[in-house]
């Protein structure tokens, strides 16, 4: 190894690590990173391969830190599964999603969106719908949250 090699390995896992600092990070997303500024493949996955073997890196305390996060912020297991795969991540997601309790989730985003009130038209249960399926939240934990909610007041629907 060479000294301009040496440099470049070390600027890289310094880069690696100032990306680390600020937030955790699936090794497929870091590596995107890297890539930005080493075309070198083999050198950032050995700098990757170094930092798994260290304990810096992981997918799964990324998948960890994101699923807070997501609940945290209010969204769905639909959300954090496509966030998951678009970061690369390899992880159970299903053992991961499993100890959350997605009606609270929904529930708690629901009443912090539209307060307590019950919705009066057709219009307002589809908004609250919509709503809930585009923070990524599945159609049985829907239901179970308006009806949880709102009992079984439902507006009169107009007929066809």
């Amino acid at each position: 190894m060479t000294g301009s090699e040496a440099v470049t390995r070390a600027a890289l896992e310094a880069r690696a690590l100032r990306h680390l600092a600020r937030r955790e990070y699936a090794r497929t997303e870091l590596r995107r990173l890297l890539l930005r500024s080493c075309a070198d493949q083999v050198l950032v996955d050995a700098v990757l391969d170094r930092l798994e073997a260290e304990g810096l890196l992981s997918d799964a305390r990324y998948a960890e830190a994101r699923l807070r996060s997501t609940r945290q912020r209010g969204f769905g297991p639909w959300r954090l599964r496509h966030d998951l795969q678009r970061a690369g991540a390899r992880v159970d997601d299903d053992a991961l999603l499993g100890d959350t309790d997605w009606r609270e989730v929904a529930s708690l985003a629901l009443e912090k969106r539209f307060g307590s009130q019950a919705p009066t038209s057709p219009k307002d249960w589809g908004r609250r719908v919509r709503f809930l399926q585009a923070r990524g939240f599945p159609g049985e934990i829907i239901a179970a949250v308006l009806h949880a909610h709102y009992g079984n007041h439902q507006p009169e629907f107009p007929a066809d």
